[in-house]
């Protein structure tokens, strides 16, 4: 199966029922808890929805930066294989040193630009109802692209909620 895409996201699952405890330090343990107690991160091809990695995490894994580490230590052994043109991840992705990885493996990449970004704030105080520009960046050395799509109803909202 080729795939243009791959899409990486991180979920929270959980496990109903009684399990016997075992002594194997190496173990995963099922325990109740905070739902996030059991994440996995998955790499999925994006027609199929087939995973082609993926890592159990630790309930208290920051995204961005376990995203951070899959983009250098695993993405050039799946574009080989995989030969996707495009990783989709959502905006945990977006940090200079994810997108510097992705940029030296020559990997192109679609995300959302968090609000974080100064550039992303000053733009997104521009626009009508609903309107969208192209935008040249180069956040964290890398040359890139943006959409910025805005919507000033919602973002009017916003603003009357923080009065």
């Amino acid at each position: 199966m080729t795939t243009d895409s791959v899409h990486l996201d991180i979920t929270s699952f959980h496990v109903d029922g009684e399990y016997a405890q075992e002594e194997d330090t190496k173990a995963i343990r099922l325990v109740k808890g905070y739902s996030r107690g059991h994440r996995l991160e998955l790499i999925c091809k994006n027609q199929a929805g087939l995973p082609v990695y993926m890592q159990a995490l630790s309930g208290n894994t920051n995204d961005a930066k376990a995203f951070a580490e899959v983009t250098s230590k695993h993405i050039h052994c799946l574009k080989d294989v995989q030969n996707s043109r495009y990783f989709i991840a959502d905006a945990a992705l977006y940090t200079e040193e994810s997108i510097s990885s992705l940029d030296e493996q020559k990997q192109k990449f679609i995300t959302r630009v968090p609000m974080i970004i100064k550039l992303a704030k000053q733009l997104s105080a521009i626009g009508n109802v609903y309107s969208g520009c192209w935008i040249d960046s180069d956040y964290g050395k890398v040359i890139q692209r943006w959409l910025l799509v805005t919507m000033s109803k919602i973002r009017s909202k916003k603003r009357s909620h923080l009065k």
